[in-house]
């Protein structure tokens, strides 16, 4: 069976009935995708500059060997670096800071390594062809990026071909079409002309107006989008569900997810343990939907994409069937304490 999951916000008072509040959401909100930097990703951010930096020390004090050998050590170090960066799916355009820096300035990845990249090649009087050969795959590297959503400062973009900036604006303009292909239509709102997309390295991030209704497996399943990491934001709010290796994984906020069955549809909530942030995906059924879910929950787990979302619900049927409500789900206004002491189902970790 061919799944085509529906996500779209979910009611005002369904939000409010799970805790949270429309002034909740606004505080929290992701508002780009550097929203999505965790203190893991900064970290390896910071040592990839930093072994960028140490690469370019080590050419400095390289007196003693050719300058054409000292340049091939110091582009061993960026290949490294740059292949363990992208390894790690770090975000090459996040501005950090680190020591070696001037007080209170911050670079990228990208913004660095092209603006060492730059002088070396056309201010370093000691660097000859064949060295300025072994650093232009970094730059033509760096430029690709750049070429497929990448940030850069104002500093940077004026020393990049105008070729390439154009190149970026028509590759995100393609994402934001792919992803409009995904929304259905509302024939009292023109939805799609509010689609916004970003891209940095491996992970994406798309924003969808309130009343959209997407179905993120036409737009997931095209090769633009495939084997990266990304999030999912529907409306004003701070609704946001994240996919990671191809799965959702977890999630900020409250959303409704449909599936569509032959002829009937499952609705359910899903929601965050984490009222305040991005935590495990929580899932509520109410009982009409319970029952259609029992009897195709085996065929809808075959799917990867929602294999854990689907994981979660067979477990809060399971509970409900055992009559253990999960208070955190229940249909009534619950308080803060009654939350944290929730039963309700959630994913189990990565």
């Amino acid at each position: 069976m061919s799944v085509l999951e529906k996500i779209e916000s979910a009611s005002s008072e369904r939000s409010k009935q799970l805790g949270y509040s429309e002034e909740m959401g606004n505080l929290q909100s992701s508002k780009t995708i550097y929203g999505h930097v965790n203190e893991h990703m900064e970290e390896n951010i910071s040592n990839t500059l930093r072994e960028i930096y140490n690469a370019l020390i080590l050419y400095n004090e390289s007196e003693n060997l050719p300058n054409d050998v000292a340049i091939e050590n110091m582009a061993k170090e960026f290949r490294k670096s740059i292949k363990d960066a992208k390894k790690n799916k770090i975000m090459f355009s996040v501005p950090c800071h680190i020591d070696v820096f001037r007080e209170g300035e911050k670079l990228s990845v990208i913004d660095y390594l092209m603006l060492v990249l730059q002088h070396l090649m056309e201010s370093d009087a000691n660097v000859t062809e064949t060295g300025k050969s072994k650093l232009r795959p970094f730059w033509l590297e760096m430029s690709d990026l750049v070429s497929k959503g990448n940030d850069i400062s104002t500093r940077v973009s004026k020393i990049l071909p105008s070729d390439i900036l154009q190149k970026r604006e028509d590759y995100l303009s393609n994402l934001k079409q792919i992803v409009r292909g995904g929304i259905e239509k509302n024939k009292e709102k023109d939805v799609i002309k509010g689609v916004t997309v970003e891209r940095d390295n491996g992970f994406y991030y798309v924003r969808c107006p309130e009343e959209s209704v997407v179905v993120p497996a036409k737009f997931l399943n095209n090769p633009e989008f495939q084997g990266l990491d990304g999030a999912l934001k529907i409306g004003k709010r701070d609704n946001i569900i994240r996919i990671q290796n191809g799965q959702y994984c977890d999630m900020k906020g409250v959303l409704q997810m449909t599936f569509p069955v032959g002829e009937k549809k499952i609705e359910m909530i899903l929601s965050s343990e984490n009222t305040s942030g991005f935590g495990k995906i929580m899932v509520y059924i109410d009982d009409k939907n319970c029952e259609i879910f029992s009897k195709y929950c085996e065929e809808l787990a075959k799917e990867p994409r929602i294999s854990k979302v689907i994981e979660a619900a067979k477990g809060f049927v399971q509970a409900k069937k055992s009559e253990v409500s999960p208070p955190s789900f229940a249909l009534e206004k619950v308080s803060e304490s009654q939350h944290s002491q929730s039963n309700g189902q959630e994913l189990p970790g990565n």
